[in-house]
């Protein structure tokens, strides 16, 4: 029962992650007519967004790049990269969604009006709803101040898995070029709760807790939450597909527009699937004095000795992809001054969010390049981003940030997104 108490920890005493990035640098839906969706190595014949180098006949392309999408920035300066949303607010719920990838290879050739990728990648996703006031003490203190703490939305999903894509970009006419890309997706894992209710109190000066959980429910596939089993990568009955499609038209010799739609699919999980209901359970740690790593292991150990749970083994389970939608459009003005701006439309499970990102590009060439965002989101309107690019020979650097304000204070935000990355370029003519 190991992972089931933590899972149940993790809920109520973690902090959140979020929504989406939603940056023009980042986001450019044209990537995916070139096979790669939202990587800004592969676009060939435009210099107007970061990391994207004028190399309209180059012959072949290697990616060697990680970069990690909407995780966790831990206290301490941990570097991640394309990090998001991990703010806590100290007045409202914490809702969102979150994900991560690692690109482990990407290829690229063309073959006449072709463009033809592979690549293979280990991502998650997730949602996770926190009660606010009872985080936000939290991320604060790293402890729970005295007070009684009511939590009613607390629930989380999350999937973890490996993809393999393989894509075509086909340019049809002097204006039009389209592309679609297939998914296939072997899990590792797969969580999952209902939204969990409860009372907390805490009593820090006498080291007293005690918390009250109603009945809920946690599933899980591709691992074993009731005991130590080991994460299968090749778990049968673990499996997804999905599609990216996108489109490309040529207004003139300095307006594009594109649209694309990214990760249309699903995940089936039946490998290791199962399913716990979390009894009403109640439990009170005793008043002693106790260093803040004995309060919380207490704490945990307490509760996995409260809960009792029915299990049901076999059981079966679909996720959704997190679904996005972009409209885009740029204005290249000398081969060194470029302006886009890209509409975004992201769903989750029942979450729907829209932002407006509008961008201007400095390029160099395959030197020097450097972007200036400004996004507009639901609740926001304040988000000013910077990315550079430099590279040297087949070798391109960039880095790039959603809100710099934030880079420097990130606790004074609740959206961010931080992206870095190293790619390198063969055969150049």
């Amino acid at each position: 029962m190991k992972y089931v108490f933590f899972i149940l920890f993790l809920l109520i005493f973690s902090p959140s992650l979020g929504q989406f990035s939603q940056t023009a640098y980042q986001m450019d839906p044209n990537v995916l007519v070139y096979g790669f969706s939202l990587n800004p190595a592969f676009k060939p014949e435009s210099s107007w967004m970061i990391g994207m180098p004028v190399l309209s006949n180059d012959e072949l392309r290697v990616n060697a790049n990680v970069s990690l999408d909407d995780v966790l920035l831990f206290e301490g300066g941990t570097i991640v990269f394309d990090l998001e949303h991990l703010i806590l607010s100290n007045s409202d719920d914490l809702a969102g969604v979150f994900q991560a990838q690692v690109g482990m290879l990407s290829v690229g050739h063309h073959f006449g009006d072709h463009f033809l990728s592979f690549s293979a990648d280990a991502r998650a996703f997730g949602l996770f709803q926190l009660d606010g006031a009872l985080l936000a003490s939290l991320a604060q203190n790293l402890e729970l101040p005295d007070g009684q703490y009511q939590f009613s939305q607390v629930e989380a999903k999350g999937d973890a898995f490996i993809q393999f894509a393989i894509g075509d970009a086909f340019t049809l006419n002097e204006r039009w070029t389209v592309g679609a890309r297939l998914k296939f997706m072997t899990g590792i894992g797969h969580v999952e709760s209902t939204s969990l209710t409860g009372v907390a109190y805490v009593d820090r000066s006498t080291d007293f807790a005690s918390i009250t959980f109603d009945p809920g429910n946690i599933r899980a596939a591709g691992f074993d939450i009731t005991d130590q089993g080991a994460v299968g990568f090749n778990n049968k009955g673990n499996y997804g597909f999905g599609i990216d499609l996108g489109a490309e038209f040529k207004i003139n010799d300095q307006w594009t527009a594109s649209t694309s739609v990214i990760d249309w699919g699903a995940l089936r999980w039946k490998g290791n699937g199962i399913s716990l209901g979390i009894s009403e359970t109640s439990y009170e740690t005793p008043g002693t004095t106790l260093s803040k790593e004995e309060y919380y292991a207490t704490l945990e150990e307490g509760l996995k000795e409260s809960v009792v749970s029915d299990t049901i083994r076999g059981r079966q389970f679909w996720s959704d992809l997190p679904l996005r939608h972009f409209l885009g459009i740029s204005y290249q003005w000398r081969p060194t001054h470029g302006f886009s701006a890209v509409l975004l439309n992201s769903r989750f499970e029942s979450r729907w969010d829209a932002a407006l990102s509008l961008g201007y590009n400095f390029s160099l060439g395959k030197a020097f390049s450097t972007t200036v965002t400004y996004t507009v989101s639901e609740g926001r309107a304040d988000q000013f981003g910077l990315g550079l690019r430099t590279g040297f020979g087949p070798v391109q650097i960039f880095v790039a940030a959603d809100d710099i304000v934030a880079v420097f204070d990130y606790k004074k935000t609740q959206k961010q997104a931080v992206s870095t990355g190293i790619y390198f370029l063969f055969g150049d003519r």
